[in-house]
């Protein structure tokens, strides 16, 4: 069973996601929206996936993203975004993001990535 952590700011977004994501088999998906809540999921489990809104303020995504790694350094999170710079971008591949997707997300992008 793969573990799948979802964090997105705007609940209406979430939806599309888990959609998106249940079309897998042997997936187990926790969604939250806000930043307190994914750390205390983070704390009760390991996952092996973790998608995070880039709407969150960048200082407490960075703050989750450590503790995220802190607990599992082998956790993929991949960034989802409207937009991005690229210093934002860089800042985030440099703790440990393995990529970044273009909301809105298409099941089609998840599997090749």
């Amino acid at each position: 069973m793969i573990s799948v952590l979802v964090i997105e700011n705007e609940e209406e977004k979430i939806l599309p996601l888990h959609k998106a994501l249940s079309t897998f088999d042997n997936l187990n998906i926790v969604l939250t929206n806000g930043i307190d809540l994914a750390k205390e999921a983070n704390s009760k489990q390991y996952f092996d996936f973790v998608f995070l809104d880039s709407s969150l303020e960048q200082e407490k995504s960075i703050k989750c993203i450590k503790n995220i790694k802190s607990y599992n350094p082998l956790t993929m999170i991949i960034v989802l975004a409207n937009e991005h710079s690229q210093d934002e971008e860089h800042q985030f591949l440099s703790i440990g993001v393995k990529d970044f997707l273009k909301k809105s997300i298409h099941t089609e992008l998840l599997v090749q990535r």
